[in-house]
């Protein structure tokens, strides 16, 4: 009897080893509970912001003017250079999301891609004669980011167009994982011949979008405003008031690191890496937490009791900060208003708006409705894509694949002129 439970402890002590060894091996580390796919661990004193965005005196983050003239006048330079030729690389200091928009560009106008802007352009530049949104899209494949910091037309009324339509959003809407770019659904559209004014940035938030329509809404006088409203990062429980020269993130040689993780910006990029790295492990506050810090085992089962809700998982020297944070925590998320807002801004303008859901991807194959989360669109309506479907996600970032930016353009066009 005690020789088997001899045995088995052995038994049971090898299998333990050989998973933590493999569990290593794969990249866990001890004591580490987050592991971002947008957040590389780098020293600290290594930490260095990257040239690309920029934030204006009304709070709102877009590309930043000098990216916009470096793009141009790398285009400008290869335009007639049919011998072009690029690794689709960019220099260390720069944004690659920003300042790959010229070689992308490059690409168009030397007809490398096909997609249907590339199809509309190359119609459109053997043409002696053009409309004004035609030679909107001209220019816009040579210029990819325009004077107001957004990948988009120029902003300017258009009266050849089908529809004047304004974009708000996020990455998916900037057209993030379409490959190349120009086959996003914001393209897409552009190139069947609607006005696209499109204000999608990464990692903006409904707050931005507040801050966008009220500037350009009344400027542009679109005939549709249309909310991509992604549940992944749009359903936020703290107030969010975009200040002037506050950038929403800083975007460092460690990956994008968001200014405002709760409801208070931390206003250096140091200080913000600091707070994330300090996030993504076992706080050692107690003998419990120390010990679950020692193996990657031990750390998935701290990680699932943290689900319990009986652990202290604040970070250590950052009680203050989710003090105060905790006490403006909302029951309902900011974008009620927010979109409540815009909606009311639109109508001033004589223009219909939409507030269009795109679900993230999550666990057991699934796609997210409004209804889970807590609070959401009580007064609004929402419209649900429903030709979007889990094949229209690439899997390795959440966002949509060259026919999810396809299908999602085809029911923005009905939505468009319906």
């Amino acid at each position: 009897m005690w020789r088997k439970f001899i045995v088995l402890i052995a038994v049971s002590a090898a299998t333990l080893i050989a998973a933590e060894i493999a569990l290593r091996l794969a990249g866990y580390t001890p004591g580490k509970v987050i592991y971002s796919p947008w957040v590389k661990e780098i020293p600290k004193e290594k930490v260095s912001l990257l040239h690309g965005f920029a934030t204006d005196s009304n709070g709102i983050f877009k590309a930043d003017e000098r990216a916009k003239k470096w793009i141009d006048s790398a285009i400008a330079a290869q335009a007639k250079n049919q011998n072009f030729f690029t690794d689709r690389s960019t220099k260390p200091w720069q944004v690659h999301e920003v300042y790959s928009l010229y070689y992308e560009a490059l690409n168009m106008i030397h007809g490398r891609v096909k997609n249907p802007l590339q199809a509309a352009y190359s119609q459109l530049i053997i043409k002696e004669t053009r409309n004004d949104i035609e030679q909107a899209l001209i220019d816009y494949v040579h210029h990819p980011v325009n004077e107001e910091g957004f990948r988009s037309i120029r902003f300017k009324d258009y009266t050849s167009a089908k529809k004047k339509v304004l974009l708000l959003g996020d990455s998916f809407t900037w057209g993030h994982s379409a490959y190349d770019i120009t086959n996003s659904f914001a393209d897409i559209l552009l190139s069947r011949g609607y006005a696209v004014y499109n204000t999608g940035i990464s990692g903006a938030d409904p707050a931005q979008y507040l801050a966008i329509a009220q500037k350009y809404i009344p400027l542009l006088r679109p005939d549709v405003v249309i909310v991509n409203f992604y549940s992944g990062n749009d359903v936020i429980y703290f107030d969010r008031k975009p200040e002037p020269y506050q950038p929403l993130f800083y975007t460092t040689n460690a990956g994008n690191i968001i200014a405002q993780p709760q409801h208070r910006y931390f206003t250096t990029a140091d200080s913000a890496y600091q707070f994330a790295m300090a996030c993504s492990y076992i706080p050692k506050r107690t003998p419990f937490n120390k010990l679950c810090s020692r193996t990657v085992a031990s750390t998935f089962l701290w990680k699932l009791v943290s689900m319990t809700g009986y652990l202290n998982t604040i970070p250590v020297g950052y009680d203050a900060y989710f003090d105060e944070a905790q006490k403006e925590e909302r029951t309902t998320p900011t974008a009620n208003e927010e979109l409540l807002a815009i909606q009311q801004i639109a109508k001033k303008s004589n223009a219909r708006c939409e507030v269009v859901f795109i679900p993230e991807t999550k666990r057991w194959n699934k796609l997210s409705t409004p209804t889970d989360y807590r609070g959401l669109a009580d007064s609004i309506a929402i419209v649900i894509p429903q030709p979007i479907t889990l094949a229209h996600y690439k899997k390795e970032d959440g966002h949509f694949n060259n026919e999810g930016h396809q299908v999602y353009a085809d029911f923005l066009e009905q939505l468009i002129n319906r």
